[in-house]
């Protein structure tokens, strides 16, 4: 299927591989219609930037249960950043750095890719409390800080502040 875009002079196509969505659905019987007469422009450039951010917006994909999928219980889950260098557990933090103490690496982002792990086995939202158990950290300030700079919403105040991870670690 193609649509010609009117300030382009050679027709564009829209990749078939997107995710569906209801969204998705009535825009392709829309084009199946509007395809019949190829030699119209069908959509205007600001059209295609106005769906394209109406299916982006609609596009939420479920990220699987892992902790379900492998039959395993929060117990079972070894706590701490995982030093990217030896694969020791856990890297203690240390005025904004994280330290390994079987290796002595040092890294100032070792918390994302446990931040991935944790929205894999337990879903988006976290709490200070959970991100101190999960990261190991003692200092409720050092935890407030990480979540400030790597959440992208938060609800409720004080102790009941339930902070949103993105999934998108693309």
């Amino acid at each position: 299927m193609q649509i010609r875009i009117a300030k382009s002079p050679h027709p564009q196509t829209i990749p078939q591989h997107t995710k569906r969505s209801s969204g998705h659905k009535a825009f392709c019987q829309y084009t199946k219609i509007a395809c019949t007469n190829s030699k119209k422009v069908l959509f205007t450039s600001t059209d295609l930037k106005k769906l394209a951010k109406s299916l982006l917006k609609q596009n939420k994909h479920e990220l699987p249960n892992v902790l379900e999928i492998y039959h395993l219980s929060k117990q079972d889950i070894a706590n701490g950043i995982r030093c990217p260098d030896c694969g020791a557990l856990p890297m203690l933090r240390m005025k904004g750095i994280w330290i390994c103490p079987n290796c002595s690496y040092l890294s100032t982002n070792a918390h994302l890719k446990a931040l991935e792990e944790y929205v894999y086995l337990y879903g988006t939202e976290i709490t200070n409390k959970q991100l101190r158990e999960f990261l190991q950290l003692p200092s409720r300030s050092c935890a407030k800080e990480i979540l400030k700079v790597n959440c992208k919403k938060q609800s409720g105040k004080g102790n009941q502040t339930i902070y949103h991870l993105s999934d998108d670690f693309n």
